[in-house]
């Protein structure tokens, strides 16, 4: 029964060094960030693709996160883009559970000084 043991417990051994490695869990590959721009006219794209309606939007964020919660989401606005378009698409992500998200690329609407 001692001997039956000891094999299993070397098996599971075993197993725990190689899904975490030896130095411990192995670190998730951090993945590009995700485009996400908000047009002229309030459309939205998905890595430069027209989305048609806020459910595939919601799909495609809820399926992202859910392989890497860890995805950085970069928001690009234009300068035509409604405020309720961009408050919408945060909404949407705020829902879906996206906890890594950002407005990039706003240096452009900052006046000179």
């Amino acid at each position: 029964m001692r001997a039956r043991l000891t094999a299993i417990s070397t098996v599971f051994a075993v197993l725990a060094l190689t899904s975490c490695g030896q130095n411990g869990p192995r670190p998730a590959a951090h993945a590009a960030p995700v485009s996400v721009r908000i047009g002229d006219n309030d459309e939205v794209y998905w890595n430069g693709n027209r989305l048609h309606n806020d459910a595939e939007l919601r799909s495609r964020l809820i399926g992202t996160t859910k392989r890497n919660p860890d995805t950085d989401f970069h928001i690009t606005v234009s300068s035509k883009a409604s405020y309720a378009a961009v408050s919408h698409v945060l909404k949407i992500a705020q829902r879906a559970g996206v906890h890594r998200i950002g407005i990039v690329e706003t240096e452009k609407y900052v006046p000179d000084r």
